[in-house]
């Protein structure tokens, strides 16, 4: 068995041993030479295995690099949905803007994931904790509408630049 996210597994473990007291006592349960305290541990375990074996990088890499890359790619399918949406409903021919226009998403998830840390540094003097699930979805809408929200800052934040 290689690396493991034990504090996920022990609460499930733990949990599944709450759950079992109720039931009453467990039978040890045997799977590939290897005997397990029950049934449900067993299953967690292999699991969690199975899934390290698919996943292998998973637990290893860092959280902020793991936001990272799910910043940039979920920017990138915001883009490319608008970009889909464009050519069949809007009958627009494919062109290098167009194309163009899917690395700018995947820039505007990168610039969704700076906002998240920055601003709240910027308001609280606590750490900063990001909800990933609410970021990602922001990271897929700021894909979908890169283009406004460029305009948008160019607008906005031009003069002050150009100065």
């Amino acid at each position: 068995m290689g690396h493991l996210n034990w504090s996920s597994l022990n609460a499930a473990i733990d949990e599944s041993r709450a759950a079992s007291k109720a039931k009453g006592p467990a039978e040890p349960f045997e799977y590939k030479n290897v005997t397990y305290e029950s049934k449900e541990v067993a299953k967690i375990i292999i699991r969690y295995e199975i899934a390290e074996k698919i996943f292998p990088l998973i637990d290893k890499m860092p959280n902020p690099i793991c936001l990272f890359f799910s910043a940039i790619a979920l920017g990138y399918l915001g883009g490319l949905i608008k970009v889909l949406y464009e050519i069949i409903r809007l009958n627009i021919e494919v062109s290098s803007s167009t194309l163009c226009s899917l690395a700018m998403s995947s820039l505007s998830g990168l610039l969704i994931l700076g906002a998240s840390y920055v601003i709240p540094s910027a308001l609280t003097a606590s750490n900063v904790t990001l909800k990933p699930l609410s970021l990602l979805f922001m990271c897929l809408f700021a894909g979908l509408f890169s283009e406004q929200t460029v305009s948008w800052l160019q607008k906005k934040y031009g003069p002050i630049i150009t100065k």
